[in-house]
């Protein structure tokens, strides 16, 4: 009976991944500047008012997650050889992140909820709250996406 071998010289692709696993053992380089292009993107979307552009204010005129420019600032980015992060530890961001359902909110500490409408003072046990629609501001397009691959490809061709 015939006998076939089919033998492939492996080593060039065992040293490119020897290679690799070699850069990305030392990658604290790589994953700060991953963690940085991912807070500029954070910040082109504050700057873009959404990427897609967030829902618009009912309530009042002005751009939704910009006026006090708080939830922008606290805007943080982390790494260490394992990991890039980007996030903000303001206790409000998740709900602009994801949104939130309409909801109930009552008075906890006083007998009621205490509010303007003119120049009245209104006072309920509790209102109903419509809910806050997400405005996903910790969020990377295609083209961030993109950049980044592009950004680490080069970094390792570099190496």
């Amino acid at each position: 009976m015939a006998e076939l071998d089919i033998r492939v010289n492996l080593d060039p692709l065992t040293n490119l991944l020897n290679s690799i696993e070699g850069t990305l053992a030392h990658s604290d380089d790589l994953t700060a500047l991953l963690a940085a292009r991912m807070q500029r993107a954070v910040m082109l979307n504050f700057r873009a008012g959404g990427r897609p552009a967030w829902a618009g204010l009912k309530a009042r005129r002005g751009r939704p997650l910009l006026d006090t420019g708080r939830l922008r600032d606290s805007i943080t980015a982390e790494s260490d050889s394992k990991q890039a992060v980007v996030g903000s530890s303001l206790s409000y961001a998740p709900y602009h992140q994801f949104g939130t359902a309409p909801h109930a909110i009552t008075a906890r500490r006083a007998k009621a909820l205490a509010f303007k409408v003119g120049n009245r003072t209104i006072y309920r046990k509790s209102v109903n709250h419509p809910g806050i629609p997400a405005r996903p501001f910790l969020q990377l397009t295609d083209e961030d996406v993109a950049e980044m691959v592009q950004l680490a490809g080069d970094y390792l061709a570099g190496q």
